[in-house]
């Protein structure tokens, strides 16, 4: 069976090379999750979104295991107030549901930041917009593959 989503296809088109890993749906920690993948945590990426005002998102993809800085955000931002989106917010703006969200083949285009400490890992992997389906990259090809980005410190 082969599998698809938007950000799949997206990778296929741009011929990113990447390979995913279907994990078991028992599987609830992060220590888990990496222990299967083979993986540390900080080499899972977490794509969080925020919205940092009545109609503007930005895409937040950082190690897992690690929290983002809301502060740090906000003043890069240079907002004053932003929140977590909501899972229906989530999905309008990514196409995929939370907890499989990819960086790649999003639904609408909007500002994305990548923590600066992605870059000392080799192998990283992200949603796939598919419930416990992996994508795991080379950082350089992680990196090839997102369009418009700007590194940051969170």
């Amino acid at each position: 069976m082969q599998l698809t989503s938007a950000a799949i296809e997206y990778l296929r088109q741009k011929n990113i090379p990447f390979s995913t890993i279907i994990h078991p749906t028992n599987l609830t920690t992060l220590d888990e999750i990496a222990r299967f993948r083979g993986q540390t945590i900080s080499q899972i990426i977490r794509s969080l979104v925020f919205r940092y005002s009545d109609k503007d998102y930005v895409l937040v993809l950082a190690q897992a295991g690690n929290n983002v800085d809301w502060k740090t955000l906000r003043d890069t931002l240079g907002v004053r107030r932003i929140t977590t989106a909501t899972p229906d917010e989530v999905f309008r703006i990514t196409g995929y549901i939370t907890g499989s969200v990819s960086p790649f083949g999003l639904l609408q285009k909007i500002p994305v930041f990548v923590s600066r400490k992605i870059l000392q890992e080799e192998i990283v992997s992200t949603g796939s917009g598919i419930p416990q389906v992996a994508l795991v990259l080379l950082v350089k090809h992680f990196f090839q593959a997102l369009e418009d980005y700007q590194l940051a410190d969170f």
